[in-house]
């Protein structure tokens, strides 16, 4: 069916304005138009260099629509860039990240070797501020390999399975013992422990050394000299 409009049919609009008061009234809209669209067109962007237009309550440093979001992007960089396994997107790299280093449960989960590497004169710190740095096989409740402490400015190493076995040197796995040390060693004179050894009953270096060293005899040169005093 085909509607046809008919003047005569629509509402008579009255007015006591004149045709220049219309037409004043008419420019006035267009101009109060002119301006909404100008904000709209400013608040989208993206905005000159020159501009001093701020979109109400934008906290990014540019001040409208494409500008801040193109700001954000420059912020986050190329997804694609991303070292991580997952580059999806932030929160799946942030949280494979996570997954190894646990803040929340304040560890490292490595699922494999976990190596840490210091770059040309760099070291590497691990501090325990009043602590003790400890080893373990597998988890906490495992075996203790060992305990680093500090003790009135000396580093303490000791065994939680056996004492006598707190600190050995090896080279690789051939099941060789090496130990350089240097600088000067301090034996103790006194002590509880015990040696390894059939041979020797002092429980000592220094006591197995004197132990050893009177079980030398005497020797003496022609002239009577003694030649291992």
């Amino acid at each position: 069916m085909t509607i046809e409009w008919q003047p005569k049919d629509q509402p008579i609009y009255q007015t006591q304005d004149t045709f220049q008061q219309l037409v004043d009234k008419l420019n006035l809209g267009r101009t109060q138009l002119d301006s909404d669209l100008a904000y709209l067109d400013s608040a989208f962007g993206p905005l000159p260099g020159s501009s001093a237009f701020a979109l109400t309550g934008i906290t990014t440093t540019a001040k409208s629509l494409i500008d801040a979001i193109n700001e954000h992007d420059i912020e986050i960089g190329v997804i694609s860039t991303l070292g991580t396994t997952d580059k999806s997107n932030l929160v799946a790299a942030i949280n494979e990240i996570d997954a190894v280093f646990d803040a929340t449960g304040n560890q490292i989960l490595a699922t494999s070797n976990f190596n840490i590497h210091s770059g040309s004169g760099g070291h590497v710190a691990v501090l325990a501020d009043n602590g003790t740095f400890r080893l373990y096989d597998n988890s906490v409740s495992a075996i203790q390999y060992a305990v680093f402490t500090e003790a009135t400015g000396h580093m303490k190493i000791n065994s939680g399975v056996d004492a006598r076995n707190a600190l050995r040197f090896y080279d690789g796995d051939a099941g060789q013992t090496n130990a350089q040390f240097y600088g000067m060693i301090t034996l103790p004179t006194t002590g509880t422990g015990s040696i390894s050894s059939s041979e020797i009953s002092a429980n000592t270096v220094h006591g197995a050394i004197d132990e050893v060293n009177e079980r030398i005899p005497n020797v003496y040169n022609a002239a009577g000299t003694l030649l291992n005093p």
